[in-house]
């Protein structure tokens, strides 16, 4: 029963993103919209952490508590509220760099490069490429 909740809380954690997703609009005026990008990751979450939550619900034994699994699902829930804080991108880095960093101990300068490149690459992708606004911050 306890192998549960793990997916369960991802579970709820993807609807609350897809929730803050429909403010920003998917779509708006036959392009794109500011929330298509973590609607989408949301959607994957959700579609992910069900399927877990199926295998999950098949097991009989105890699981430990994961701690790498709880500090990634801690890490996806604070983007949320994050994200109109300070934008998408720099929510993003933030994340990014604080799992790598913090749960998969790498180096500070590594994380920080990976985590450049990724935001980089996603301001090119949606940004530029797609012309996806992606969420700004409401305090700049």
């Amino acid at each position: 029963m306890t192998a549960l909740i793990g997916p369960a809380l991802l579970s709820l954690v993807g609807v609350v993103a897809l929730v803050f997703a429909q403010e920003f609009g998917l779509w708006s005026f036959g392009s794109p919209g500011a929330g298509l990008m973590p609607a989408a990751a949301a959607a994957l979450l959700l579609m992910a952490s069900l399927a877990d939550l199926r295998v999950s619900a098949n097991q009989r034994r105890w699981p430990v508590l994961a701690w790498r699994p709880a500090s990634y699902m801690g890490g996806l829930a604070l983007l949320v509220p994050l994200t109109p804080l300070i934008g998408l991108l720099p929510a993003l880095a933030v994340f990014i760099f604080g799992i790598l960093y913090f749960v998969e101990r790498m180096a500070a300068l590594r994380a920080v490069i990976i985590a450049g490149a990724a935001i980089a690459g996603s301001w090119l992708l949606f940004e530029r490429l797609l012309s996806v606004p992606l969420p700004k911050s409401m305090l700049w």
